[in-house]
């Protein structure tokens, strides 16, 4: 990863107003959840105050392992929990059988 470059680019963009739109966050959201390099973000699609109120919202949402301090849990919840069960919805609903009921009549 180009930290570097991603550092850049978060100072270039704070100066826009943060609209604070869920679709602006949600974006950031599915951008952690994919771990999409930074190369293929667009980073006009959120604001640097979208990305520290996801920030904020991680902090909010979370609970780290006492002994370790490197395995934690996402509460239900949250955006990346949210984001992860509608993924396997749609997994399951594409992994489904696809079985026809037998028609009584014939011609069906």
């Amino acid at each position: 990863m180009d930290f570097e470059h991603f550092n850049k680019t978060l100072i270039s963009t704070m100066g826009r107003p943060a609209a604070n739109d869920s679709k602006q966050l949600m974006k950031i959201y599915d951008i952690l959840y994919r771990e999409i390099d930074v190369e293929d973000i667009d980073f006009n699609a959120f604001t640097y105050e979208d990305i520290q109120l996801v920030v904020d919202t991680f902090e909010d949402h979370i609970y780290y392992d006492d002994d370790s301090g490197e395995d934690f849990l996402l509460l239900d919840s949250h955006p990346i929990s949210l984001l992860d069960s509608m993924e396997n919805v749609v997994s399951n609903l594409n992994n489904t059988p696809k079985i026809k009921p037998k028609s009584k009549f014939k011609f069906l």
